[in-house]
C-alpha cells in the first residue's frame, strides 16, 4: 500500500509539474504575441497614454469630493469645519491621540469661532458675497506680507493657546506660505552650523537670539526660497532620503554627526567634573 501510495504521489506530482511548465508556457505565448501586436500597433503608446489620463481624472474626482470617501478600500476625509470641531470634547480629542493637545484645540476652535461670529455681525457691505466671517479676519490675510510682515505674523499666531515660537512658524511656512518664516528647532539649528555658520556650534542652546540668528542666515543664503530651502535641507537628513544623496555628501554628513557626538560626550564630562568638584567643594 506505501508502494502504491508512493507511487500515486510521484505521478500525481509530476503532472502538476507538466500543468505548471503548459501554463508558463501558454503565459510566454500570449505575452509574445501582445509585444508583436504593439510593435505593429503605433498609436498602441498614445491609447495607453488616454486610457491613464482617464483613470487619473476619475482619482482626482473622488479625492476632490468633500466628505469621506474611499478609494481602493483607504477612506479619506476633509478636514472638520470650526462647527464640526466644537461638537467634540476632550475626551474624544484625547482618543484621537491628540493627548494634551486637546485642551488647546478646544480652546483655539472657541477663539476662532467668536472671531468669525463677531466679523458677521460687523460687516457693513450688504452686497458682500463672502458668508466666511473669517475671510475677513486676518488670520486668511497673514499670508500676504505687504500687509503683515513676519513679525506680526508670528505674534499674531502666537494668541492661540499652547502655540509658541516654532509651532507659529510651522503654520506661518506650512499654511499661511510665508517662505520668509523659518521653524528651528535642534535638527536646523545643527544644520546651520554645518552649512552656514560653524560659530554657531559654541552656542550652549537654542535661545531666542539664536533662533532669530539662524533664520537670518536661512533668508540671507536663500532669499524668497528660505523655507523651501529649509524643507529641503530638513527632509535631507531623514534616513530614507539621506541615502539618496551623493556619496560626499553622505560622508560629510556623517562626519559632522559623529564631530556633534564628541563635542556632547566633551560637555557631559565636563558637566560631570564640574558638579564633583562642587560636591567636594561642599564637604
Amino acid at each position: 500500500e506505501i508502494e502504491i501510495d508512493d507511487v500515486f504521489l510521484k505521478n500525481n506530482k509530476l503532472k502538476k509539474n507538466e500543468m505548471t511548465i503548459n501554463k508558463s508556457n501558454s503565459k510566454r505565448k500570449i505575452i509574445k504575441k501582445e509585444e508583436e501586436e504593439e510593435e505593429d500597433d503605433e498609436n498602441v503608446v498614445e491609447r495607453r497614454q488616454i486610457k491613464d489620463d482617464v483613470e487619473v481624472k476619475k482619482h482626482k474626482k473622488v479625492i476632490n469630493q468633500t466628505s469621506s470617501k474611499a478609494i481602493e478600500d483607504q477612506a479619506f476625509y476633509s478636514f472638520p469645519t470650526l462647527e464640526r470641531l466644537a461638537t467634540a470634547d476632550e475626551t474624544t480629542l484625547r482618543s484621537l491621540g491628540l493627548g494634551y493637545r486637546a485642551r488647546f484645540i478646544q480652546e483655539t476652535v472657541r477663539v476662532l469661532l467668536e472671531k468669525k461670529n463677531n466679523n458677521k455681525k460687523n460687516k457693513n457691505d450688504d452686497n458682500n458675497d463672502d458668508d466666511d466671517g473669517l475671510n475677513q479676519w486676518s488670520l486668511m490675510n497673514l499670508r500676504n506680507p505687504h500687509q503683515h510682515s513676519r513679525e506680526d505674523v508670528q505674534s499674531e499666531l502666537q494668541t492661540f493657546v499652547g502655540v509658541g515660537q516654532k509651532v507659529a512658524d510651522c503654520v506661518a511656512l506650512f499654511s499661511l506660505d510665508r517662505q520668509d518664516i523659518i521653524p528651528v528647532d535642534t535638527h536646523v539649528w545643527q544644520i546651520a552650523c554645518r552649512d552656514l555658520d560653524p560659530e554657531l556650534i559654541h552656542q550652549k542652546s537654542l535661545t531666542p537670539a539664536v533662533y532669530h540668528r539662524v533664520g537670518e542666515l536661512f533668508r540671507n543664503k536663500f532669499g524668497v526660497y528660505a523655507g523651501w530651502a529649509h524643507s529641503l535641507l530638513f527632509a535631507a537628513e531623514l534616513p530614507n532620503f539621506s541615502k539618496l544623496l551623493p556619496q560626499n555628501m553622505q560622508d560629510e554628513m556623517s562626519s559632522f554627526k559623529e564631530e556633534e557626538k564628541q563635542r556632547k560626550a566633551i560637555k557631559r564630562a565636563e558637566a560631570k567634573e564640574r558638579k564633583e568638584l562642587k560636591k567636594g567643594s561642599l564637604k
